[in-house]
């Protein structure tokens, strides 16, 4: 589950760390440039969602390595 949720985030161009338990799946990521913290959301939720069994789902998005929003789909 790991390497799928990992591969599909470089696929869109994210750079993230990803953890991902039976229960949950949990990313960060530094905030690509040129992307808004609202659409790198979306489209990580959107890649995500369509490959994980996990309704717990949460995207931390990070600016200068600062955490600037963090999204749960639970």
């Amino acid at each position: 589950m790991y390497d799928k949720n990992y591969n599909v985030l470089l696929d869109d161009g994210f750079n993230a760390l990803v953890d991902t338990t039976e229960q949950s799946v949990l990313i960060r990521l530094e905030l690509p440039e040129g992307y808004t913290s609202e659409a790198s959301v979306l489209s990580i939720l959107a890649a995500v969602s369509a490959i994980t069994k996990s309704e717990n789902i949460i995207v931390e998005v990070y600016k200068n390595d600062t955490k600037i929003e963090e999204v749960k789909t639970t």
